[in-house]
């Protein structure tokens, strides 16, 4: 692969049109094979079917024009076989039925050698999640996803296992170190190169090839990487081995939540996450850049789609994101800034086990910056974690005289590392700051009422290593302009 700075790379539309037209020229085709009609279904045909019998409907149904006869088309070519269509083939006496066969992605990881276990087969502990993560999207789509994990660093091995698995696989990713790279010994002459570079991020050093018929992508190992190359480059083509129209995920118009800062040379698909503001805007806000892209995935509830050269936005500009979950989700979830404990996990999931249309979001910040999330409506909920022996509501009252919240009796965490003979019962403290807003969240009022309940109560007894008085109870209220009474104006005063 050519060095990033000695070339320029282009839009990734423009990639992938290249990329689909060279591998038409090349030859690329689906496989097909013949299946039982009832397990067809999620299949895509592969040609046309026909009734061979006469469908067999009850005489009061003949006159109302239902049923077909002998060598009537059933079902037409490269389209998903439903419910229905099952019953129809079944109705018109077919019993087997041509459909596209699910494409196989080999997925190399080269950069490490390799270990071997106890019965002799290869794999890499680091790159394990990565492929489990991959071989799930992929079947997700239709394919079917096998790791290489015998590529290992040396360039002829990796030769001979790219080789192996462009005979093997209808698809082949090439997963390197971002630092190492495809060592060009490897590629040449054996991989015709398409596009070398392409100006999205995060994707790494990204090559379009073909051995022969057979689509080679070349990307870098990190999983932030794998996703967008998967969900971008790969799926399109898989799209094109099974014959269907590309379905794009839902976009909507939103309002950033926070500013972010954009690379101007690449496009950019920024994992975020979606809440409603104050004014029951929908606002976004990125995740941090660094944590790990699996655990991001999870989290995330869109993407944020930047342009390429776009220098980012400020907070309250306009912006489009690719939703990764239903907005009626997204409006049921309740969202806590903070620091993280794993009570707040425990309290998740019991909600989730009491109330099905409930969820939780967390993410994790420090006392200030939790409360200033709060404050800017970016959540329901601040975690507070103070020494035990701190008074809390002075800590709030010094911080947020505005007012406009609640503190919410938590949690007292016993650290053994802070176990003295002096002080036996020394640890953190865990309260929720609640906006007086959310209150009136009906996830959010379930969540506090799971605080103090005895299924959770139990599970954190379970859990060992906690204290609690009355979890969920109200310690005090500062009731905001917006929610103060009406006063009347006293006696005597002028107007």
């Amino acid at each position: 692969m050519v060095d990033q700075d000695q070339r320029e790379q282009i839009r990734l539309h423009e990639a992938l049109k290249q990329y689909v037209v060279f591998l038409e020229t090349r030859g690329i085709s689906s496989r097909t094979e013949t299946i039982s009609v009832t397990g067809a279904l999620g299949r895509v045909s592969a040609s046309a079917a026909y009734a061979q019998t006469p469908c067999m409907v009850p005489p009061q149904q003949v006159c109302s024009g239902e049923g077909f006869a002998a060598g009537e088309m059933l079902l037409q070519s490269y389209l998903e076989i439903t419910p229905a269509v099952i019953a129809a083939l079944l109705s018109g006496g077919v019993r087997s039925v041509s459909v596209l066969s699910k494409p196989s992605v080999g997925i190399i990881f080269a950069g490490f050698a390799p270990a071997i276990d106890a019965a002799g087969a290869r794999w890499n502990a680091a790159f394990e999640p990565s492929a489990a993560l991959y071989c799930a999207m992929l079947t997700r789509w239709g394919a079917e996803g096998i790791a290489y994990f015998d590529a290992g660093c040396e360039p002829d091995t990796l030769r001979s296992v790219l080789l192996r698995a462009a005979k093997e696989r209808d698809l082949v990713l090439l997963c390197t170190e971002a630092t190492q790279g495809i060592p060009a010994d490897v590629l040449n002459p054996l991989v015709e190169v398409c596009v070398d570079g392409i100006a999205i991020h995060p994707g790494g050093d990204i090559l379009l090839g073909a051995i022969e018929a057979v689509p080679i992508i070349c990307t870098s190992s990190d999983p932030s990487c794998g996703i967008v190359v998967l969900e971008e480059l790969v799926k399109p083509v898989l799209d094109r081995l099974l014959m269907r129209e590309r379905d794009a995920a839902e976009s909507v118009c939103v309002k950033m939540g926070k500013p972010y800062v954009s690379i101007e040379r690449a496009r950019e698909f920024v994992p975020a996450k979606l809440g409603f503001d104050p004014e029951g805007s929908l606002v976004v806000l990125p995740i941090p850049v660094g944590e790990n892209g699996g655990e991001t995935l999870v989290e995330a509830d869109c993407i944020l789609d930047v342009p390429q050269n776009c220098a980012g936005y400020a907070a309250g500009e306009r912006a489009h994101v690719r939703l990764l979950k239903p907005i009626d989700r997204i409006a049921r979830t309740v969202r806590i800034c903070g620091s993280h404990d794993p009570f707040l996990d425990e309290a998740a999931d019991a909600l989730r086990r009491t109330e099905i249309r409930a969820y939780v979001s967390s993410e994790r910040a420090g006392n200030e910056d939790a409360m200033l999330a709060l404050c800017r409506g970016e959540c329901h909920l601040a975690s507070i974690c103070l020494p035990d022996e701190t008074d809390s509501v002075s800590y709030i009252e010094q911080r947020l005289p505005a007012g406009g919240m609640a503190l919410v009796e938590g949690v007292r965490r016993v650290q053994a590392a802070f176990i003295t003979s002096e002080n036996p019962l020394s640890g953190q403290a865990y309260d929720l700051l609640v906006s007086l807003d959310a209150m009136e969240n009906p996830q959010v009022r379930a969540f506090l009422h799971v605080l103090g309940s005895e299924l959770f109560l139990s599970r954190l007894d379970a859990f060992g290593g906690y204290r609690y008085d009355k979890p969920g109870r109200i310690k005090k209220i500062w009731p905001g302009k917006e929610h103060e009474p009406e006063t009347e104006p006293k006696t005597g005063q002028g107007t």
